[in-house]
């Protein structure tokens, strides 16, 4: 997998999606189809897909990813955040904001009951349904959830990390 990774961070989604697939395949061969990693590895595909545009192959994957995580760590480990975190991106891209807003939710409840209010998971959801409400134009209830995630990064990974210039961005695009 970690060169599946590789390739992916590289934007050479093509090549990861075989080695991916292929992790897959060796996982189910060796592990049980309920396990973790074999979790890990449909998350993975479901990344990939959703990169290329292909959004209804990575729900299916995602949502194997959410079924096995569910089963193997229960409903409030923050893998399951992770998966729904993902599927609310999938969702979002399609245009189905309310089912996207609805996941990221869900993500954000099990991430400030597992990890805290003051991790960057936490803060990643609050900026995506901040993103949703951006897109539905509802600019106050995104200056306030961006303002959190960015008070909440910069504590987490610094003023120069991606993520607290990230949000620093979309703050300073909202005009009210």
């Amino acid at each position: 997998m970690n060169i599946g990774n590789v390739l992916q961070a590289q934007g050479d989604y093509e090549n990861a999606l075989v080695h991916f697939q292929k992790a897959l395949e060796i996982n189910l061969q060796c592990l049980s189809p309920h396990h973790a990693s074999v979790a890990t590895t449909e998350m993975n595909i479901g990344n990939v897909l959703s990169a290329q545009g292909d959004y209804q192959n990575a729900l299916v994957h995602l949502q194997r990813a959410l079924e096995i995580n569910i089963q193997c760590l229960g409903t409030s480990h923050a893998s399951v955040a992770s998966t729904k975190n993902n599927i609310g991106q999938v969702l979002r891209k399609q245009g189905r904001l309310s089912e996207a807003k609805k996941m990221y939710q869900q993500a954000e409840d099990i991430w400030k009951r597992s990890v805290g209010e003051s991790h960057q998971s936490f803060a990643l959801a609050l900026g995506n349904i901040a993103k949703i409400h951006l897109l539905q134009g509802r600019l106050l209830e995104a200056r306030e959830l961006l303002g959190r995630a960015k008070s909440i990064f910069h504590g987490a990974v610094g003023p120069e990390h991606e993520y607290t210039k990230w949000a620093s961005a979309k703050l300073a695009t909202i005009v009210i």
